[in-house]
């Protein structure tokens, strides 16, 4: 055997089994960083509501704004309180 044959050889014999199925443990924590990356995007949303301007056009981008960071928090806790419960 030359020495690539026996460098693979000696890998596939000491690697251990890489794919595992996920455990309901899995699904909960991957929940639950889901659901808690929710409230820093609603907090950017909230300082986009109450930042006060003069000009209507600026009130109006950062109304919309407010909205998207909103809309993307509520997306965000839906699923990660679906893949808890």
């Amino acid at each position: 055997m030359s020495e690539i044959d026996e460098a693979t050889s000696s890998h596939e014999d000491h690697s251990p089994d890489v794919l595992q199925p996920h455990t309901r443990a899995d699904f909960v924590r991957v929940g639950w960083v889901i659901a808690l990356c929710s409230i820093p995007v609603a907090v950017v949303g909230y300082r986009f509501f109450h930042q006060r301007h003069e000009e209507v056009a600026a009130a109006a981008q950062n109304l919309n704004a407010a909205l998207m960071f909103w809309f993307i928090a509520g997306m965000l806790a839906t699923v990660g309180t679906t893949i808890l419960f």
